[in-house]
This record gives structure tokens, sequence and C-alpha cells, in this order.
């Protein structure tokens, strides 16, 4: 129904915009503030990590926990292990895991927070988290 639209399929499923909500992005402590601000986040942290070029393949790891995803990003520099908890308990990353992709004193790029391996040899990961490990943080 939207003049101009009509013969471009993209405009399907996107919703007008309230921009009396969308401006509550501004308004700190809102919901659409800490979406925003989270999403701009991860848009940062993502423009200065090589290992999330478009050129670097993504692959998929057997799961050795059925509550967690994870994926490496094999880059020259480095790789880049993606583990997300899709479960609201702590679900455990084996230090093992770690090891074999080269992460021995990993970092969260998200957080900048050094991984803890513990003496059950697992780095545990809180529900509902995203870790971006790497090696070390490129540009610190």
């Amino acid at each position: 129904d939207e003049p101009g639209h009509e013969d471009d399929n993209r405009w399907v499923h996107r919703p007008r915009i309230d921009w009396e909500v969308a401006q509550r992005r501004h308004t700190t402590g809102t919901v659409e503030s800490r979406v925003f601000e989270g999403l701009a986040h991860l848009a940062k942290v993502r423009a200065r990590l090589p290992h999330m070029h478009a050129s670097v393949p993504s692959v998929v790891l057997d799961v050795w926990n059925p509550g967690v995803l994870a994926f490496a990003r094999h880059h020259p520099l480095g790789t880049m292990l993606c583990v997300y908890n899709v479960t609201e308990l702590p679900r455990s990353v084996p230090g093992w895991l770690l090891r074999q992709h080269g992460l021995t004193e990993s970092v969260d790029a998200l957080s900048g927070a050094r991984v803890q391996i513990g003496s059950d040899d697992s780095a545990w990961l809180p529900g509902y988290a995203a870790w971006w490990l790497v090696e070390r943080i490129p540009g610190h």
C-alpha cells in the first residue's frame, strides 16, 4: 500500500517506524536506548576485528554442550572463537577447546575481559551470554 514500494519486495516485512518510539533511543535508561547502545557497541567491536571480515569463513564447531553454539573464524592474525550460551544457566567452555584454537590467554572482544579457566579446566559462560574470543584485541 506504500506508494513507490509496490514493485520492491524488500518492503514486505518492514513495519512502519514509529519515530516517537525511535527517538527514545536518545533517552538514557529506556529499552530503546539500551538496545541501540548495545547494537552500536557490537558494530564498533566488529569493525576493529579483522577476524570478522567477510573473506574469513565461519566454521561451526561440534557441540560439547547442547546449550552452546560455537564457531571459529581462522584469520592469519589468529583464530576468533565465537561462543553463545542459548540457555539461562551458565555453560562450560572447555579449556582444551580454547587451546586447540590457539587461545591460551583469550580475551572477550565484546567486554575486554580475560577469560578465566578454572581448576576444572573450563571457562564458564553466563546464561544468555556471548563471547567473541581472541588472543588479543587489535589496537590494544
